[in-house]
């Protein structure tokens, strides 16, 4: 949006970082799974899912250089990635509604 109003933007797209809320949203799925009553078969698939599309975090000391380098370059980028999962490379690619199906494919959702 900030492009469009002439304002220079650089994307960083870091991947799975070691952050409370990595951790958190990994357990949250997890939790999910095994207090549901009614989907927890499609809570359990989604959480091993988000397990192999994440990937091992990397710590935020390995990120660091990356956002220097966009911060501090005299023509940045327009995006910088580190760490990115070859799954969402891909999914990401797709059309959203194709993204979508797919998903809900994976977790086992009736109606996709």
């Amino acid at each position: 949006e900030l492009n469009l109003l002439g304002q220079s933007v650089v994307t960083v797209r870091p991947g799975a970082i070691e952050t409370p809320l990595a951790k958190g949203s990994i357990a949250a799925t997890e939790a999910l799974a095994e207090r549901t009553v009614l989907y927890s078969e499609q809570a359990s698939r989604f959480s091993n899912i988000a397990k192999r599309f994440m990937g091992k975090p990397i710590s935020p000391e390995r990120l660091a250089p990356v956002i220097y380098r966009a911060a501090t370059a005299k023509r940045p980028r327009l995006a910088y990635s580190k760490h990115k999962s070859l799954g969402l490379v891909l999914l990401g690619i797709l059309p959203k509604r194709t993204q979508c199906f797919i998903i809900k494919l994976l977790v086992g959702g009736k109606k996709a």
